[in-house]
């Protein structure tokens, strides 16, 4: 069909040049020419111009068609650009510009004269293990499934983006901003999330957190509705995962003040201002000091000692948890080497830290830059760890016990961790957690858990240590019990590395039980 419409349009065009030249006066006055001079031959030349002619019409045509392909093209290749500018190439969902769009245009262009809607800040929990474990390939597939559960959660009137990452946002809008409905959606996205994602026979458990920002209650822009959005965001990952928070005034004066204290532990760990403190772990029988609990401080520039609580929690989610315990361990190989090599130092590890692939070898690394023997080393990690990161704490376990180091199962009875656990699993201490401990004087329910704990641990050949002592009546009540070693304030708050060398190694301990507990 070209090639024909390019022959009607080449022999249209000559057609009508010829009647145009003949109907000129020029063309008669040169036709009488050449009619009084033959010995010039002008006819000879009337042919060559006529192929001339036809020539630059076909050349014209051509490139008439050129342009307008290229037309055609760059038309497509616009049409390309501005999908890919606005959808996200993994999931086919609208992206965060299309997002920004959207939402200046419910806005009235930042006027503020729209109808009210709710924005969604959506961020999977426990989504970056995904990636760590089991590749990428499989973390853009949870994705994409993630997407389709998103798409069918939302009812009409509500779109979903994705931000990025495991980022993602909402806009729902309706005629009247009613809180309930934003919650009822929120409790939907949730729910959806929190079911297993299977892919390739792996049963992957994420779970998702929602921030909510209304317009234009809690802002009249994009920017501050975003940021808003953002804070509530933050606030449901702070307090716990798993669930959804409305902006509230009081939540961005909360925002300046974790971001202040965040710049502030950044510069302390770039000065080294973490010092490495030690609680005495005891035989509860002889009073001999059996081992060391490293429990970091963080040294202020005012003289102030702030306590692990206030700082781990922050370095484990901005990602420098394994920085600081890398730090620490140095100072505590350099500071202890001296000690009695056979009361080892115990170092806790979180369950943020053994998605860290090379963290044994972090460990290693430092043990074997100060010389210092991994036999003297104690590793605790907690239950929940057991649970979060299984595959991960079977494989380091394993790795620690290969280099001669000890391992304790801290925080015992507060997670979900089972009798096979503890048999499949390379342990050498069961520590009880400190909420049973304290409470064992007064609460039977809590006297029996502790009870079952020791006995358990004497049945499985592990060595029990209760935490949290804070009286010698409490003291007594485990010595009866038979629990072998214990620490807390009752025998010595945590010390320098200078202070414990000062101090008397061994804590009188009085064999006098209580005999009036019944316990079972």
């Amino acid at each position: 069909m070209p090639a024909v419409q390019d022959a009607l349009i080449i022999l249209l065009c000559s057609t009508l040049l010829w009647f145009a030249i003949e109907e000129t006066e020029l063309c008669t006055h040169f036709f009488a020419w050449v009619a009084a001079n033959p010995e010039y031959e002008i006819d000879s030349l009337i042919l060559p111009f006529i192929l001339s002619s036809f020539g630059i019409t076909i050349y014209a045509v051509r490139r008439y068609r050129e342009a307008r392909l290229a037309i055609r093209e760059r038309k497509t290749a616009e049409m390309r650009a501005t999908e890919m500018a606005y959808h996200d190439p993994l999931t086919g969902l609208p992206n965060r510009r299309a997002l920004i769009d959207t939402l200046d245009k419910h806005m009235g262009e930042g006027e503020g004269t729209s109808a009210p809607f709710d924005l969604m800040f959506i961020d999977l929990d426990r989504f970056k293990g995904i990636n760590d474990v089991y590749g990428h390939l499989a973390g853009d597939q949870v994705l994409r499934i993630v997407a389709d559960r998103l798409r069918d959660t939302l009812d009409k009137g509500e779109k979903i983006y994705r931000m990025g990452g495991d980022e993602f946002a909402v806009v729902q809008c309706h005629k009247a901003c009613e809180v309930h409905d934003v919650e009822k959606l929120a409790r939907r996205i949730i729910v959806s999330l929190s079911q297993p994602i299977e892919d390739k026979g792996i049963l992957h458990h994420i779970g998702a957190s929602v921030g909510i920002a209304k317009y234009p209650v809690d802002a009249k822009d994009r920017l501050n509705l975003m940021r808003r959005a953002d804070v509530a965001l933050y606030r449901a990952k702070e307090n716990g995962r798993g669930c959804f928070y409305a902006f509230e005034k009081d939540m961005d004066a909360h925002l300046k003040r974790r971001a202040r204290l965040e710049g502030e532990l950044r510069r302390a760990l770039e000065q080294d201002r973490f010092r490495p403190y030690f609680q005495p772990i005891v035989d509860l029988f002889t009073g001999e000091t059996k081992a060391y609990e490293m429990l970091a401080r963080w040294e202020r520039e005012d003289g102030e000692n702030v306590g692990p609580d206030i700082f781990v929690p922050i370095f484990e989610e901005i990602g420098c948890i394994n920085d600081l315990t890398v730090k620490l361990l140095r100072r505590v190989c350099v500071e202890t080497k001296n000690w009695d090599p056979s009361r080892p130092i115990a170092i806790n590890i979180s369950p943020v830290q053994l998605k860290d692939p090379w963290l044994a070898q972090k460990i290693l690394g430092v043990l074997t830059e100060t010389n210092f023997p991994a036999q003297r080393l104690s590793i605790e990690i907690t239950e929940s760890a057991l649970i979060q990161e299984a595959e991960n704490v079977e494989r380091l376990i394993r790795s620690f016990k290969n280099q001669g180091m000890t391992i304790a199962l801290d925080d015992f009875g507060t997670g979900y961790s089972s009798v096979q656990h503890l048999r499949m699993l390379p342990f050498d201490k069961l520590k009880i957690d400190r909420s049973y401990v304290q409470n064992i004087t007064s609460d039977p329910e809590a006297r029996k858990m502790v009870f079952a704990i020791i006995n358990l641990g004497a049945n499985l050949d592990l060595t029990v240590v209760a935490e949290g002592i804070e009286s010698a009546h409490i003291a007594e009540l485990l010595q009866h019990m038979g629990c072998a070693e214990g620490q807390g304030f009752h025998f010595g708050r945590p010390l320098s590395a200078n202070a414990v060398e000062g101090v008397d190694e061994s804590v009188a301990v009085d064999d006098k039980a209580a005999q009036s507990i019944r316990f079972g």
